[in-house]
């Protein structure tokens, strides 16, 4: 009954597997299938091995990395020119892995026996994928097999039916690879399939197959050890596995976690090892420990040495055991960690000062992540009754404390099912891995692949690929090239943090007009945007800037419904011929747009114009052009905004076409400037209404927001701040008014007289009360003064400058009694939800969920 079990598991994961991933392929990449297609389900491997051109790797890496509901958690690097991706699905709320295995050539054991133009030499379709050449898989099957010294079963099938099926043909490849002597005795060996001999001579085939390679190309080893020893020093450098500590006090459910976790996330990793407190080579944890507080403390004197040994220890086992392992791919996981000690010293014995302790904390190697358990002392006084209720509790508090200080750790609520809070912890990991994967390998300009981005703008700016089309090539790709030209140049500027800007460099003083587009705000990005822009005024820049050529078909037109690029269109809504654009193409993620800043051709600022890229987008972009209409014909005496000069669909896509602000605009002297908080006034003048906080579309959008979160984690901490809200605000009512929705110093101007605010199109008709004021502040606090998480969270319950502008706005409003902690709450609530739905787990977001779970409790 089991065997049948996993049989049909097998089956099912194959296929899965087969039919997922065949669908991430498709015809603008040169690739093919090398094995495994034509198997039965049962036998097909749960990865797919595929080849691909080297010049196409790029373009699959971008396709994988923009697919909707997979995520690369991934990339192992087994060879140097072998990619091993492992992708993660939510599946009916279950975690799921695979992989795919791809190569552009095929080395192993020191060398280079395929090249990927062998490879993919005849390949042919079927079923809409492409796979590889019956010889081509012939020859490749039985390389590969000779080289790790295994035959299974079913490849001995496979490999017999090509060898019958290739005849003469699979002779000669034999011959070929094992030399004569040796290619005669393996086909006499298949022609009687007498896989017993064959599998005896395994080791000996393999030093033939090497030295028939050496035969052909004796230069085939260096290439070979050049490219792997420069593999070998990036990936102990950059570790594929991850090192995790689980901390909690005793009846926390520390070990559970610990053993779901290795069961969820063994597909994501090579192995998995798990230490208690410590690394001790072969053995997988301590014993249990009873009564921790049962010994008395040790002397100062011996206190101090058992420290120092255990910071010695940590050491050597990191430097010989842990770090090997991490490079090996290894889930390393650790059964509460030398923090404890600074929790809990008694446990320890630990009798000396604190100071000293936390001292040699720093030298102690920090995990990768940290995974607090935080229970009730009910719960725990109910699971182990070793320790007092008093001592739980000052445990308990210690850990969250903990949970907050480190930026890389995450508050777990203990008191769930233990599948609850694996699920939690391991949708963590995976987002962990997915953000390291993006960090470390995508080339990022405004998010992805420099190629796969421009076919992203090409879809969006240009009616047609056919007609027109972005490239890093000045030459067409057609052969035909006397039917294209290219008609504009820019230049790329790319930013650290995804972000990425066309500049035009063949239009004079436009292009250093388009840098208007970067907008500056810390001292080093001023010093680059006017370094930037020195090299244009100099004629430097335009040779050293990386080009992107925009190149469209001779005598091609554009109308309101034809093709082209949509410069052409806007230069018949706004009557001038004489255009040029610079394009930003937003920040990374599911509401990237571009925006294009439209320039005269004596360099002036004549519009700005946003695209909607996809439907959410569109209605983002909607929404602006409406709150901008309504503006004009409900002016305000401390802000002027854009002025809406067409609004419309375009080739499927909503765009908004605003006017440019006029004469000398700068950034207004001094962020706390009064002006400021005249903004929010004069949008609550405009509309407020009053009702409660479940009558509000702002908390209907607030729990659809949080309903698409696939992240455990994030949204059982929004569920809890939920629970909350309603609990101290059920039937209070509140003064929801219209509100910005991105209020931040970046998004004005000052032209001596009032501010200028553009950037609407997260403006809510009925915000939340004071949105606005915590948006700035926040925003402020975070992206400029660069505070910590709970740095802010504390400055806005004590700071009495900050309660005191908030107090101000709602008294404005009729709310004085409103307390503005709460509002808070909510802000941030509806925040995260946004963060939580978009972003993955990065460090900054998971240590601002660990401290407003803190501030869910405190609130």
């Amino acid at each position: 009954m089991k065997s049948s079990i996993r049989e049909a598991e097998a089956e099912r994961s194959a296929t899965t597997t087969l039919r997922a991933f065949a669908g991430l392929l498709d015809d603008r990449l040169l690739y093919c299938v090398l094995h495994g297609w034509a198997s039965p389900p049962q036998s097909r491997p749960s990865d797919l091995d595929i080849a691909v051109a080297p010049a196409d790797l790029g373009k699959l890496e971008g396709t994988l990395a923009n697919t909707p509901n997979v995520r690369v958690v991934q990339l192992l690097r087994h060879e140097a020119s072998c990619h091993y991706f492992v992708l993660a699905t939510h599946q009916a709320g279950t975690l799921r892995f695979g992989a795919l295995d791809v190569a552009t050539d095929y080395r192993v054991d020191g060398r280079i026996f395929f090249t990927a133009e062998d490879l993919l030499r005849h390949r042919r379709k079927v079923n809409d994928t492409w796979v590889t050449a019956p010889e081509v898989e012939f020859a490749y099957l039985l390389v590969k097999k000779i080289s790790k010294g295994t035959l299974p079963e079913h490849q001995r099938a496979r490999v017999q039916r090509l060898s019958e099926g290739l005849g003469g043909e699979a002779h000669r490849i034999v011959r070929r690879l094992l030399g004569a002597r040796c290619g005669n005795q393996v086909i006499d060996w298949l022609a009687r399939a007498d896989w017993g001999a064959l599998e005896a001579r395994l080791a000996h085939l393999k030093r033939a197959l090497r030295a028939e390679t050496l035969k052909r190309d004796p230069f085939n080893a260096i290439r070979y050890w050049g490219a792997e020893i420069r593999r070998r020093w990036r990936r102990w450098c950059r570790p594929t596995g991850l090192c995790v500590a689980v901390l909690g006090p005793d009846g926390a459910g520390k070990s559970t976690l610990i053993a779901h976790l290795e069961q969820n996330l063994a597909e994501a990793f090579r192995r998995v090892s798990v230490y208690h407190f410590r690394v001790r080579p072969g053995h997988r944890s301590a014993n249990p420990v009873t009564d921790p507080h049962r010994n008395a403390p040790h002397p100062a004197w011996l206190s101090l040495l058992k420290v120092s040994y255990y910071a010695l220890l940590d050491l050597i086992g990191y430097v010989f055991i842990v770090r090997p392992r991490l490079v090996r791919s290894t889930l390393v996981l650790f059964d509460r960690y030398y923090d404890d000690l600074l929790v809990d010293p008694r446990r320890y014995r630990y009798g000396g000062p604190m100071r000293v302790a936390r001292y040699a904390r720093s030298f102690v190697h920090r995990p990768d992540l940290y995974f607090v358990l935080d229970v009730p002392e009910a719960q725990l006084i109910a699971r182990k009754q070793e320790v007092s209720r008093e001592e739980l509790g000052r445990q308990r508090e210690a850990y969250r404390r903990l949970a907050t200080d480190y930026p890389n750790a995450v508050l777990l609520d203990g008191s769930l099912p233990p599948g609850d809070i694996a699920r939690s912890a391991s949708d963590v990991i995976v987002d962990c891995l997915h953000e390291r994967y993006v960090n470390r390998h995508r080339r990022r300009f405004g998010g992805g692949n420099v190629e796969h981005t421009l076919h992203w703008l090409t879809s969006v700016l240009c009616s047609s690929p056919e007609e027109a089309y972005f490239d890093l090539r000045r030459r067409p790709r057609d052969r035909r090239a006397s039917r294209w030209s290219t008609v504009k140049t820019f230049g790329r500027l790319l930013l650290g943090d995804g972000r990425g800007y066309l500049i035009p460099l063949d239009a004079g003083r436009a292009g250093l007009r388009a840098l208007d587009l970067y907008n500056a705000q810390s001292l080093k990005a001023g010093f680059a945007k006017g370094l930037f822009a020195a090299g244009l005024r100099s004629g430097v820049g335009r040779r050293m800037i990386p080009p992107v050529h925009l190149i469209a078909r001779r005598g091609s037109t554009a109308s309101e419904g034809g093709n082209g690029f949509i410069l052409e269109y806007l230069a018949q809504i706004l009557g001038r011929r004489d255009l040029s654009v610079g394009i930003s193409v937003g920040t990374p993620g599911p509401h990237r747009k571009p925006v294009l800043l439209v320039l005269g051709g004596d360099g002036q600022s004549l519009a700005y114009v946003k695209v909607g890229s996809s439907h959410v987008s569109n209605l983002l972009v909607q929404c602006e052009a409406e709150t901008l209409q309504f503006l004009t014909t409900h002016p305000c005496h401390s802000f002027s905004a854009p002025a809406v000069l067409h609004a419309g669909w375009w080739n499927g896509r909503f765009l908004v076409i605003q006017s440019a602000p006029t004469g000398e605009m700068r950034a207004p002297a001094g962020s706390r400037s009064p002006r400021y908080l005249d903004v929010p006034k004069d949008l609550a003048a405009l509309h407020t209404r009053w009702m409660t906080l479940k009558e509000s579309g702002f908390w209907e959008d607030v729990l659809l927001r949080i309903h698409e979160v696939s992240n455990q984690y994030y949204r059982e901490t929004l569920e809890r701040g939920v629970r909350r809200a309603e609990e101290r605000l059920a039937s209070d009512p509140l003064p929801f008014h219209l509100s910005h929705g991105d209020f931040v110093p970046w998004n004005t101007r000052y032209d001596g007289r009032k501010l200028f605010v553009f950037d609407w199109e997260y403006s809510r008709e009925a915000g939340l009360p004071a949105e606005d004021v915590f948006h700035f502040h926040f925003q402020e606090l975070r992206c400029l003064a660069r505070w910590d998480p709970a740095e802010i969270y504390g400055a806005f319950l004590t700071d009495k400058s900050l309660r005191g502008r908030v107090e101000m706005h709602l008294a404005g409003l009729g709310g004085a009694g409103i307390p503005p902690e709460l509002l808070f709450f909510l802000y941030r609530l509806d925040q995260l939800a946004t963060e939580a739905v978009e972003a993955q787990a990065d460090v900054a977001l998971l240590r601002e969920f660990a401290v407003f779970r803190k501030f869910v409790d405190a609130v």
